[in-house]
């Protein structure tokens, strides 16, 4: 075994960093003396740190590496290409402020810019099971993508999502469905919305067994707008974040503005 410094030579780092990565719980020694409290490492730990290393000169944050560490490939592939996306997004960005400050407008653009770019990445990963939760065949994701790409760009151009204006109230509609374990079969029974109306629809879950996935909601506010497809709707799927999955039961209900 190794002790911290020797251990910390073989790295070519500091002792110091060692005792953070204990600290943070990224790579703790294979022992420690219950005496002196002296570290000991082996030398196959090294591939770990080797690891943590390139995780952290990447540009992950320690609770980034403390997930991936461990992580499949196909999940650390993912994580890359999210990176990649974000620094060349910040490139970008940096580029533009070689110019001088950008106007607001140019901001503004950015802005949107960056948000649709994460959407689609979004829209990327939809697999047949995501489809399958809403209640849809694979055979509508590319129809499902588009409405999608459509429905968010009015969202950050500021029209298409609900809100509430002057004289403007929420309104229960009456219908919901609770108890439901396929949010597909619960959006059967939805009736169509009005052309021009402004809706939502608003979800409890109730303990999960899968954890839940931001892309359960991109995939059912699709399935309700193809539900309506031609008509002009102000709509939005929300979830209060404080009940999310603490819920008796899965429900969801539509409330109209009036």
């Amino acid at each position: 075994m190794l002790t911290v410094g020797n251990f910390a030579i073989l790295c070519a780092c500091t002792p110091q960093t060692l005792r953070y990565y204990d600290r943070v719980e990224l790579l703790k020694p294979a022992k420690v003396d219950e005496w002196t409290g002296y570290r000991y490492y082996e030398e196959s730990q090294l591939p770990v740190f080797t690891r943590i290393r390139c995780l952290q000169e990447a540009g992950f944050t320690i609770g980034e590496i403390r997930r991936l560490l461990d992580a499949p490939a196909e999940e650390l592939r993912e994580a890359a290409a999210r990176k990649q996306a974000a620094l060349e997004t910040r490139m970008r960005l940096l580029r533009e402020l070689q110019s001088g400050f950008p106007e607001e407008k140019n901001m503004e653009e950015v802005r949107i810019r960056e948000a649709m770019e994460a959407v689609g990445d979004i829209l990327g990963k939809l697999g047949p099971e995501d489809l399958a939760e809403a209640g849809l065949g694979p055979e509508q994701l590319p129809e499902l993508r588009e409405r999608l790409t459509a429905y968010w760009t009015g969202v950050f151009q500021g029209v298409g999502y609900p809100v509430a204006g002057e004289g403007e109230k929420w309104t229960d509609t009456g219908w919901r469905a609770s108890g439901w374990a396929d949010a597909g079969e619960a959006l059967a029974s939805l009736p169509p919305l009005e052309d021009g109306g402004s809706y939502r629809l608003e979800l409890t879950f109730a303990p999960r067994q899968k954890p839940f996935r931001e892309r359960f909601i991109m995939v059912l506010t699709g399935a309700v707008l193809l539900r309506n497809e031609g008509k002009k709707l102000r709509f939005a799927v929300e979830i209060d974040a404080e009940t999310m999955g603490l819920g008796e039961e899965n429900s969801m209900r539509l409330s109209r503005l009036a």
